[in-house]
This record gives structure tokens, C-alpha cells and sequence, in this order.
């Protein structure tokens, strides 16, 4: 058995909180409880990990830009599924393969991939909306990975890029695309003139946000007022987040492309 599990699936909160359990000897992951956590796996920051830090198992945090511990070199299947609060991923510089379904319906959007990634099994981004991945190497070199559905996401890899991060956000290796915000206890942001670029949902997850300044609306300077990525709601992003309503914005006026868009209640400036 690839790791036991006690309960899965939470039932009621009076059943879940009845359950009695030795100190050390379990851990709850999300709505998991894992059994001889302290001798068999590790626990790094809301992922569990197997004994060596080799295998990443799962993930249940709830953080916007997650970046992989540096020991891993294979990510489990389903490692991060359905992870809604999932924006943005570092891989690590070792990493050798990316198991199926690993990020599947999760609220991932940009992706750096070093390398180091040999295989990315089917399924790994399904369900996602991906917009960008940052991969460190060639075109030739990312041709040589062993993926299967590499064709549907050409359209968005970026070769010999990476990411750049500072306190609150990351940037590509350029410095003039801004592909999120991290920092969701923000109040007041101001976006460098040198941006020409905001990812898609940067700023989601800001409910705390009432001022923000930005050098242009929509996702760049050049995007067309008939184009999803044209309207103000683009930077915060479809995904629903605590402290966010809903506003319906049109594209060029058609209604068959409008979204609802998530932006924060305290947001008053702009």
C-alpha cells in the first residue's frame, strides 16, 4: 500500500472532532489522516513527503504560490488535485517526473519547469487553466521530455525562461511580466510602468486590497477590447476567494463572452 489512510472524506465537524488519536503517531492532511507520519513520511509545510523527501505525496495547503522542497524528484499522481487556491509552482531543480493527474483540477495557471523533468505523465494539468509554462531549457530540450500531450500546451511555454520572485510577487526572468501576487494581506499595490504583461488572476486571493495601480487595464497595453483578456476582472481571475464578489464583465459588449470575475470588497481605488 503506497501510504495508509485513516479517514478520508470529512464527515460531520462533532464526528471528526470525536476522533482520538497517539500524539505522533498520525497527521491530518487536510481531510486525511495519515498513519506513522513520524516513521514512514514527512510533513514540510502542508505536504507530505516519503521518508527520504524523494516523493511528493500530497499537498493540502492553501497558499497561492507553492514552491517544491528541493529533495523531491518525483511528484505523486494527484499530488495537488482540486487544489482551488493553487496559482502559481515552482518545481525544483531536481525534479525527474510529474505523475498523472498531479495538479488535475486545481486552480493552476503558471508553471515553471526546470530542466531536470524527464517525463509528465497524461493527465498531469488536466482541468486546469493553464497560461503559461516557464520552462529553463531549449525548444529541442523540451521536445526530448517524454509528454504525450505536449502539443495542446505549446501555445504557452516559454523556452529558456524562468521565474524571478521578490517579497509579494513573481515576475519571468525579464522582469516585465507580472504573473502573481503572492501577498494576499495587501492593502495598496502599485504595478512597476515597466510591467507590460499581468498574469491571468494575479492579484486573486487579495481580499484585503482596497488601492491598487496599474500601467494599463486587461492583461497588456496591446490586448483588443474584443478579447477575455481585455476587461479589469482578467487580473483577479474567475476563481472564487473569501472576501470577493462577483462582477460580470463583457467582452467588446458580447454577452456570449462575458465572465464573472472575482474581485475584492474592500477594492475602492483604482
Amino acid at each position: 500500500m503506497r501510504f495508509q489512510r485513516r479517514i478520508s472524506g470529512r464527515g460531520p465537524d462533532e464526528q471528526w472532532n470525536a476522533i482520538t488519536v497517539e500524539s505522533g503517531n498520525v497527521y491530518l492532511l487536510g481531510a486525511e489522516l495519515f498513519l506513522n507520519v513520524s516513521t514512514d513520511y514527512l510533513v514540510v509545510e502542508n505536504a507530505l513527503l516519503n521518508k527520504n523527501g524523494t516523493l511528493f505525496i500530497e499537498y493540502a495547503g492553501a497558499d497561492r504560490l507553492y514552491r517544491l522542497p528541493d529533495t523531491v524528484k518525483s511528484i505523486e499522481q494527484k499530488a495537488f488535485a482540486n487544489n482551488k487556491a493553487l496559482h502559481t509552482v515552482i518545481l525544483n531543480d531536481n525534479l525527474i517526473n510529474i505523475g498523472s493527474y498531479a495538479f488535475f483540477g486545481s486552480g493552476l495557471s503558471y508553471i515553471y519547469v526546470p530542466k531536470s523533468v524527464r517525463s509528465i505523465d497524461p493527465g498531469a494539468f488536466s482541468g486546469c487553466d493553464i497560461r503559461g509554462i516557464y520552462y529553463a531549457g531549449t525548444q529541442e530540450q523540451w521536445n526530448g521530455i517524454s509528454f504525450s500531450e505536449a502539443a495542446g500546451y505549446s501555445d504557452v511555454v516559454h523556452f529558456n525562461d524562468s521565474f524571478a520572485i521578490t517579497d509579494a510577487a513573481v515576475y519571468n526572468s525579464a522582469g516585465d511580466e507580472l504573473i502573481c501576487f503572492f501577498d494576499t494581506t495587501a492593502t495598496q499595490i502599485v504595478v512597476p510602468n515597466s510591467v507590460k504583461r499581468i498574469g491571468f488572476g494575479a492579484f486573486g486571493g487579495c481580499s484585503l486590497l482596497e488601492s491598487i495601480t496599474v500601467p494599463f487595464i486587461g492583461e497588456c497595453k496591446k490586448t483588443q477590447s474584443n478579447e477575455y483578456r481585455y476587461p479589469f476582472g482578467y487580473i483577479f481571475g474567475t476563481v472564487r476567494y473569501p472576501g470577493s464578489s462577483s462582477v460580470y464583465q463583457y467582452e467588446n459588449g458580447n454577452a456570449y463572452g462575458a465572465h464573472d470575475y472575482y474581485l475584492p470588497d474592500d477594492l475602492n481605488r483604482v
